[in-house]
């Protein structure tokens, strides 16, 4: 297997010169806080265990209710990491 040595270089840059890790970390207390604040005030819905985070691309959390479990959907709140958006 080949790596690019170039982009783990920048990615070393990164961590060494930026707050990257940090400002990562800080939006991830940010994204759990947002669904421990929807798990309060949805009582009625049942939410996964925890945020799942995939490498960067996207973070996410489900949720789903009785009605929407027997219809077969969860709702998904994500978090497009190179858009900066936030999407249900």
């Amino acid at each position: 297997m080949e790596f690019n040595g170039v982009l783990l270089n920048h990615y070393r840059e990164l961590l060494q010169n930026t707050d990257l890790q940090k400002a990562y970390q800080e939006f991830i207390c940010l994204f759990r806080y947002l669904r421990r604040e929807l798990k309060k005030e949805l009582p009625d819905y049942t939410f996964q265990a925890d945020v799942t985070e995939n490498g960067m691309d996207y973070s996410y959390f489900q949720f789903s209710n009785k009605r929407l479990k027997e219809a077969g959907l969860k709702i998904a709140v994500v978090f497009v990491h190179k858009k900066f958006s936030l999407e249900v």
